[in-house]
């Protein structure tokens, strides 16, 4: 499955919707890149962010009247903040170094440093989980070549014989078939399991890890009054599997298709009810001839319907000496009749057996196994307790051996189908076909659904496990110590633990299959044939959809929102082209109303680039033009001067002005005061102020 090929490019996640579920998935290296690239955009937006709110900050406090040194230099900093830790910085010294010049200097500062760090807080998290907004996780969309089902086998007519062909498509068929039954055991121990909380990667491969199934250990027998062997049945009940969100179908709602699955399971008391034994053996049979050399061999024959494949009267049986002839610890059969569909019965159950709504399977378990304590399970009783050597120990070794060489479960599987809260009845698998269409009302993506779903499903069901995996469907092996038959103790309710995990392969093998359909499995079923020569590609536009509607998840590329994308970069455009462009419209709103004169002012003249300008104006280096923009420049080309140099001696107090030119400006709420640049204003020792066209500019309370 994680080696099924991806699309790369935008789709629709229909889980999540039309619009948040709109998609776009590249490689895990382009996706380490775009991860990066949203971090620092995202802090790059912050950054522009911080000087809008810098500059609404220095404007709303921006004042006419006269304030402290502390207030002229918060405005300074605010006017030329580089990033929000250094206006943090600046904060700090300011509040440090004003304490003792002036009132509530540590106070003062306190509300721009919780902004600031407020700013930084969120900016910092925002970078970090930038990813998390705009990722929507591993779901990726499976784009594969080949897609379809393996060819089938076709049904013989009489007289008829299979040819080369049929065999080759036999070896494709049942190549593949046991390599997927293997991965879903597999999968299903490791990701159903107890343990499976922990979900390694294996597990991180289909829509949903796993399908939670409800346990009923207190369900009625499904069969009539005294066939159960004990006195509850044990259900496992799949509940309503969706087939987008569970099996990774990806269609809008209203073409999805829900499916269920109810496995009902119980021992059979089969040696006192349905078991003869006699003398007599199979008379179209060899026996193996080390029952030639055992006298007073006799046998049990189980009657619980004709079967098919032997053409017998009774079921399946078994020796009393078989033991003797079997190479594995449990052996495990199974024999299925399936309600609506006799032509495929393994055996023709008697009435005990025979269900309408159901299909029915007898799992036929041969324990030939020796255990270190006595077992109680009804299914793997072993209440016998014998001297044996087989497990290396110098003395007798007692150990307890099965009551019987043959128990019997028997159990029922029933499936439904729904189309939104419309469902069919819980019945056979193959009952389910005759009531889909007149009952559900299918849509043509629907119908489609079923059919993949149908198929996924018919695949897993108890006949096809036990067929393919036999003993190894089985956890009770789990405990054996090796070749020698000894096993530890098994649970009380060993059976339940065995129902359990078969309807869990059941459910692993439906979400594998599903896979398969977009993607089958290429495999090499000899020297130069792969298993996707066989693949029967479908034509219908309808299944053809299918083929490129199947989800995975995959730890090899990566999906992002395209609606978290869109936010993240187009809010970070608008705040970076707002902050280039902000302080230019609200300048030009000011000027064309009139209003916040003092405001616009004090924003120009606090910026860096005028302050040196000033200090350059103070040493005499005059010629500047562009005192109202963001960059002055000297009206002399290339004009050459040295920076100022630091003050010689502390300044002395200059003389009180007496001549001057009042302009009033009552709507702004302050004076502007025009004195004449020849008026001493200052000691030798110090700069003269900067020159407005020949007017020095001060300001001053109305």
């Amino acid at each position: 499955m994680a080696d099924s090929p991806v699309y790369i490019g935008t789709w629709v996640n229909w889980t999540k919707g039309s619009v948040l579920g709109s998609t776009v998935t590249i490689s895990a290296d382009h996706g380490a890149y775009l991860v990066a690239f949203l971090a620092l955009f995202v802090r790059w937006a912050g950054a522009h962010l911080w000087s809008i709110i810098c500059f609404c900050l220095h404007q709303w406090r921006s004042t006419p009247e006269e304030r402290d040194g502390l207030y002229h230099q918060q405005q300074a900093v605010l006017r030329n903040a580089l990033s929000d830790s250094s206006v943090l910085w600046f904060l700090t010294k300011l509040g440090w170094n004003w304490k003792n010049n002036t009132h509530g200097a540590i106070r003062r500062n306190v509300p721009l440093m919780i902004i600031t760090v407020s700013h930084m807080i969120i900016f910092a998290i925002c970078g970090i989980f930038s990813s998390r907004v705009t990722s929507v996780g591993d779901e990726v969309l499976i784009r594969s070549p080949i897609c379809g089902w393996t060819e089938e086998l076709r049904a013989l007519s009489l007289g008829d014989t299979y040819n080369q062909h049929d065999y080759d498509i036999a070896d494709a068929l049942y190549t593949t078939a046991h390599s997927t039954l293997q991965k879903g055991s597999s999968y299903a121990r490791q990701c159903y399991g107890e343990s499976a909380s922990n979900w390694g990667s294996i597990c991180s491969t289909y829509a949903q890890p796993r399908i939670n199934s409800q346990v009923d250990g207190k369900a009625q027998c499904p069969f009539p009054d005294g066939v159960c062997n004990t006195t509850n049945a044990f259900s496992v009940d799949s509940g309503y599997i969706d087939s987008d969100s569970h099996l990774g179908i990806n269609m809008p709602p209203g073409d999805r298709v829900k499916y269920r699955k109810v496995t009902t399971c119980a021992p059979i008391d089969a040696d006192n009810r349905y078991s003869t034994w006699t003398t007599d053996g199979w008379s179209n049979v060899t026996l193996p001839k080390v029952f030639e050399r055992i006298e007073g061999n006799t046998y049990v024959y189980y009657d619980m319907g004709y079967n098919y494949m032997w053409g017998t009267n009774f079921t399946f049986s078994y020796s009393n000496f078989s033991f003797l002839t079997s190479t594995e610890p449990y052996t495990l059969k199974g024999y299925s009749a399936f309600s609506g569909a006799t032509d495929l019965h393994d055996f023709e159950p008697i009435d005990d057996f025979h269900k309408e709504d159901a299909d029915v399977t007898l799992l036929s378990l041969t324990n030939n196994a020796r255990y270190t304590e006595e077992v109680m399970d009804p299914w793997f009783r072993a209440n016998i307790e014998r001297a044996n050597r087989d497990i290396g120990v110098e003395d007798d070794a007692w150990l307890w051996y099965p009551n019987t060489i043959q128990s019997v479960l028997a159990c029922t599987e029933q499936y439904q189908f729904c189309n939104g809260d419309i469902c069919t009845p819980l019945t056979g698998l193959f009952n389910v076909n005759s009531t889909v269409n007149p009952d559900l009302h299918f849509n043509q993506n629907q119908m489609a659904t079923y059919k993949v779903l149908w198929r996924a499903v018919r695949d897993s069901r108890l006949q096809h496990i036990l067929f393919m995996l036999k003993s190894r469907a089985l956890v009770a092996p789990d405990f054996l110590w090796g070749s020698n038959f000894v096993s530890s103790k098994l649970s009380d309710n060993q059976w339940e633990i065995e129902v359990q995990n078969l309807q869990n392969v059941s459910m692993a093998l439906t979400q594998r299959r599903v896979v398969e359909y977009a993607s089958p499995p290429d495999i090499e079923i000899r020297a130069g044939t792969r298993s996707t020569e066989y693949v029967i590609t479908p034509q219908a536009s309808d299944e053809l959809k299918m083929c490129s509607s199947q989800k995975i998840r995959s730890t090899a590329f990566s999906s992002f929102s395209v609606v978290g994308l869109c936010i993240i970069m187009g809010g970070g455009t608008v705040i970076i082209l707002l902050n280039c462009w902000l302080t230019d419209i609200v300048h030009w709103v000011m000027k064309s109303t009139g209003k916040g004169h003092y405001q616009r002012l004090e924003w120009i003249e606090g910026e860096t680039l005028q302050l040196q300008r000033m200090a350059f104006e103070g040493r005499g280096v005059t010629d500047w033009k562009g005192r109202d923009a963001c960059v002055p420049v000297t009206t002399i080309f290339a004009h050459k001067f040295p920076m100022p140099t630091p003050w010689s001696a502390p300044a002395v107090a200059a003389p009180v002005v007496q001549q001057y030119e009042q302009k009033s400006h009552p709507q702004q709420g302050y004076t502007y005061s025009a004195v004449p640049v020849d008026t001493p204003m200052m000691t030798d020792q110090m700069s003269p102020p900067p020159a407005y066209g020949g007017q020095q500019a001060y300001f001053g309370r109305q």
